[in-house]
């Protein structure tokens, strides 16, 4: 049966909000605000006792206007290789795995891909590909400026995460490094990170560990840890 929620809120002077909600799947949430452009994010799951966070969301001024180029890059979670030969589709709004496609791309030789002549907004490309799982990856055009950078990680099948953290930026600095700290069965913690990037007994490892700008860098968690684990990133 499907259920109807209308429940308003507001986030804070940093955009940042908290919202408590009945356990539900396919929830879509509107974001609004005076001067913007409405953000559609769907497909928002809400499982009980359990903290969900969104992605980011960017919101797009209604000045805008005009359509634009979208690119980026696809890279294997594992490896940090490009990956060529990946179907993109392009949908409207963030998050939308379903619905109307309205453009397609192939990633090329060195798993770039572009998207031309899109619409001012938000939407989400489903990327898939032999030996992959289905990437959902949340894009934005602005119009006449062209919007590159947009890089994502997709998992290969034989993937053996039980987690995964992604640390991706800009071309500069150069060098970010992400860091994993958790609890070991003899009472010592861990620390994954590009010194140490298998560190005995805590399940986890560092797969990519990227000094030339962009990431991703990527940590694996391959079982579930009880206890507190703590994730950050450091600037060389």
């Amino acid at each position: 049966m499907a259920v109807l929620l209308w429940q308003a809120f507001l986030s804070d002077a940093n955009g940042d909000f908290e919202i408590t909600l009945p356990a539900e799947n396919d929830l879509t949430i509107y974001f609004r605000r005076p001067g913007y452009r409405e953000v559609v994010y769907a497909n928002v799951r809400i499982t009980s006792n359990v903290i969900t966070y969104l992605r980011a969301v960017l919101q797009i001024n209604e000045g805008l206007s005009g359509t634009g180029n979208v690119t980026g890059i696809i890279y294997d979670a594992v490896t940090g290789q490009r990956v060529p030969s990946l179907s993109m589709k392009l949908r409207e709004g963030m998050n939308t795995t379903t619905g109307t496609v309205i453009r397609e791309a192939t990633t090329s030789s060195q798993g770039s891909f572009s998207f031309t002549g899109v619409g001012v907004g938000n939407y989400t490309a489903e990327v898939s590909g032999t030996g992959y799982n289905t990437l959902y990856l949340n894009l934005i055009s602005l119009g006449s400026i062209s919007v590159g950078n947009q890089n994502g990680v997709i998992a290969p099948l034989n993937d053996d995460s039980k987690y995964r953290a992604v640390l991706s930026w800009g071309a500069t600095p150069s060098d970010l490094d992400l860091h994993l700290t958790g609890p070991l069965a003899s009472g010592d913690r861990f620390h994954t990170y590009y010194a140490n990037r298998t560190p005995v007994g805590s399940n986890s490892r560092l797969d990519v560990d990227v000094v030339t700008g962009f990431g991703p860098e990527t940590i694996t968690l391959t079982e579930t840890i009880a206890g507190v684990l703590s994730l950050f990133r450091t600037q060389l």
